[in-house]
């Protein structure tokens, strides 16, 4: 009986001694699952905020791959613009090339006649200063010629003036005879009129 008891005692502590170490690890099982929770929720609250981070990212690279799709439309349109613009710039390029290749022909063209009309003047010109060389000898041969004959002419008109000198002397001298003579003749006709001798009125010899 007292082993009994003492079986009793034993199996009794030993079922306390179990509950108590069940309770233990019920509290620690109940304490590893409610931080085993808190660590999942913290994990799944992580998880949640990287998702809306991503998805905000996400949304924010449409956006941006959007724009940048917009913005690459309008530099293909831009692009082709200008591509247009370039095309047009090579055919005025083109047509202005061919332009300044005629004007440059029709240049030269102008600067040969021009030349030719030149060279042709520079023979005139030649010619005309031959036909000037050969007046200005003729010129010189007629202008000594002329003064000679300046000369002859001067010095016969110094001899006609001279000559005239001696008429117009001789002729002065004849008038003052002749003056000589009418008055010689008025005495006497006043001296015979009036009676007096003629003798006394005769001119001296």
């Amino acid at each position: 009986m007292q082993e009994l008891s003492r079986m009793k005692a034993t199996v009794l502590s030993e079922r306390g001694q179990a509950e108590e170490e069940l309770i233990k690890a019920r509290n620690q099982a109940r304490l590893e699952e409610q931080h085993r929770l808190a660590h999942l929720e913290e994990k799944i609250r992580l998880l949640a905020q990287a998702r809306d981070e991503a998805q905000g990212t996400c949304v924010q690279q449409r956006q941006m791959v959007a724009e940048s799709q917009a913005r690459a439309s309008q530099l293909n349109l831009q692009m082709e613009g200008q591509q247009r613009r370039l095309e047009e710039l090579q055919q005025e390029l083109s047509n202005k090339d061919q332009e300044k290749v005629a004007e440059v022909a029709r240049v030269r063209v102008e600067l040969q006649e021009q030349m030719g009309r030149m060279q042709a003047d520079l023979v005139a010109q030649e010619v005309l200063r031959e036909k000037v060389a050969a007046l200005e000898r003729q010129l010189k041969v007629i202008g000594s010629e002329h003064r000679e004959a300046l000369l002859d002419r001067e010095s016969e008109n110094a001899s006609l003036r001279e000559k005239l000198r001696l008429k117009e002397a001789e002729i002065s001298r004849i008038r003052d005879e002749e003056a000589q003579r009418a008055s010689f003749l008025q005495n006497a006709v006043l001296a015979y009129v009036q009676g007096s001798p003629l003798r006394a009125l005769s001119p001296p010899k």
